[in-house]
């Protein structure tokens, strides 16, 4: 648990929590804390069951009787109609308007008030037990009221808080020929994306920026030309950074007027989002970068993973052996510093980071020699390494890695799974079949404290009906193959890869859906809404 977040505070917001109540912070603070704490984590869980079944009694309220569905209104007419003393008296014990108002579970609420919340939490099953018992008095009191129709007076609404952005009912304006790399979403409607703009015909690419703000994403700032952004990570709503690269053009194939050029990284680009608006930021290093990646664990704190390329070293007149380079950068305060990798060999490639609790990070990937998975956990100065976590076959690589809590973490390679679970790495069964295609590796993971996580396999799949996209859902402790039939805003150009998987709660979230036409890719927005994935449709 972290030492600034008690177990206390926790179990008090968890209402609230659930009822997608709280601020930003708040929420990011919450789920910090449910990733280091089994206990918090139970008492999620009853709290999950309270709001289950608050919404099967919300079912039964009859979709005519308006404004006497809110609590004025049934105050209002209780005065009205001869109720049963029995239930009057309930009523009477259980009444809440000399105590501060339980948050509504279903949906979301003005955000309470926490100078007003009650000290100490008490007995957490005590007030599920109190909870559920309103449930069943509430379901009661609009049924009486149902039976005598609408209100004959007037009743003023309360004022509500301007609606949250289901995903499903998102709009985008992403330009044509963009690649997004990554989503990064704060909330439910605010966000970013980052990747870069080509202009179809070969020139070099610059950087692009979407924003989410009332439920539409749309460019937002200047692009940098000759660059690309690979990364974004938000520390808060207020406070991110973006990790990219400058570009040179390089010959790839053929000679002389038949030579194909490219484009290539060529040395950092470090963006910084504060006050408002993204600014360059000094950036470490000068040459020589790959790709990178990034992840916040707070507006303070956050990690970043440079890849800076391979390097052959010869070693005869008919032998070349490559060596990998990278650089991990620890962000505290203000400053980005150098961490030093001391468990990697040249031979390894890493592919990944992720991390969530202050002072630790994993990094993950395979060793070329030694044919086998690694994975590392740095924890406050000292790394630990696993190699052949995942076994010591030409295939058992980790290509991704995802945090759920301290003794809870999962890796992916291809086709498997793996699962520490703070003392040993393990391979976890997946279920179903796989789809027919061909695939070429995962491509993202993201796994909840909360127990439910996806998984995105790149390739190309399909049916009698057309193309698949194949993914990977863990839930009730298991994971299995699905597939999405998520078609396409261009007919001609198949969904060909899912990736950045973001997910903002185990219901809602974002990722990236790339098509390829020849040489030409183009990006657009995909959504989970209420456990289902969909494509955000696009204006542009």
């Amino acid at each position: 648990m972290t030492p600034d977040f008690s177990c206390e505070r926790c179990q008090d917001a968890l209402p609230w929590y659930v009822a997608g109540s709280l601020s930003d912070m708040e929420q990011r603070e919450i789920e910090q804390h449910l990733a280091a704490c089994p206990a918090c984590r139970m008492a999620l869980a009853e709290w999950r069951k309270v709001a289950a079944a608050t919404s099967r009694a919300e079912e039964r309220i009859p979709a005519d009787t308006g404004a006497a569905t809110t609590w004025a209104g049934i105050h209002g007419q209780l005065h009205q109609h001869n109720i049963p003393a029995a239930l009057q008296a309930e009523r009477n014990a259980m009444r809440l308007s000399d105590g501060p108002a339980l948050p509504a579970l279903t949906g979301a609420k003005p955000k309470p008030n926490r100078r007003h919340r009650p000290a100490g939490r008490g007995r957490p099953f005590a007030a599920i037990a109190a909870a559920v018992a309103l449930v069943a008095l509430s379901t009661g009191i609009f049924a009486l009221l149902s039976s005598h129709g609408r209100p004959s007076v007037a009743v003023t609404p309360t004022a509500t808080a301007k609606p949250t952005c289901s995903p499903s009912k998102a709009t985008a304006d992403v330009p044509a020929h963009a690649k997004l790399n990554a989503v990064a979403p704060i909330g439910t409607d605010d966000g970013w994306a980052v990747g870069s703009l080509d202009d179809g015909q070969g020139g070099a690419p610059q950087t692009v920026i979407l924003h989410l703000r009332d439920c539409h994403w749309s460019t937002f700032g200047d692009s940098i030309p000759g660059a690309e952004l690979l990364d974004i990570a938000m520390g808060s709503a207020q406070d991110g950074w973006a990790v990219g690269a400058y570009v040179r053009k390089v010959a790839e194939s053929g000679d002389g007027a038949n030579t194909q050029y490219g484009w290539e990284a060529n040395k950092p680009l470090l963006m910084h989002f504060a006050n408002g608006a993204w600014h360059v930021a000094q950036a470490p290093g000068d040459s020589g970068q790959s790709t990178a990646k990034i992840r916040m664990v707070s507006a303070n704190e956050g990690w970043m993973l440079i890849d800076r390329g391979r390097r052959m070293t010869i070693i005869n007149s008919t032998t070349a052996v490559p060596s990998y380079s990278y650089t991990l950068l620890h962000l505290q305060g203000s400053t980005w510093s150098e961490v030093a990798l001391s468990f990697q060999a040249p031979s390894m490639i890493l592919t990944d980071l992720d991390a969530k609790a202050p002072g630790e990070c994993w990094v993950v990937g395979y060793d070329t020699q030694r044919f086998g998975s690694v994975a590392a956990h740095y924890d406050n100065g000292s790394w630990q390494r696993w190699v052949g976590a995942g076994g010591q076959e030409p295939t058992d690589v980790f290509t991704s890695v995802s945090e759920a809590g301290p003794n809870d973490v999962w890796a992916a390679g291809t086709y498997r799974m793996y699962h520490f679970d703070g003392v040993t790495w393990a391979k976890v069964p997946v279920v179903g079949t796989e789809p027919h295609g061909t695939a070429d590796g995962i491509m993202s993971l993201q796994v909840l404290a909360t127990g439910e996580g996806w998984e995105f396999v790149s390739g190309m799949f399909w049916d009698q009906h057309g193309f698949l996209q194949a993914v990977l859902h863990y839930r009730n402790g298991q994971w299995s193959w699905e597939q999405l039939s998520l078609g396409s805003n261009s007919p001609d150009r198949p969904i060909s890869s899912l990736s950045g998987i973001a997910l903002v709660s185990p219901m809602q979230g974002w990722a990236i859906a790339r098509s390829v036409n020849g040489l030409a890719v183009s990006s657009q927005f995909a959504y989970l809404d209420g456990g289902t994935w969909g494509l955000v449709t696009n204006r542009a």
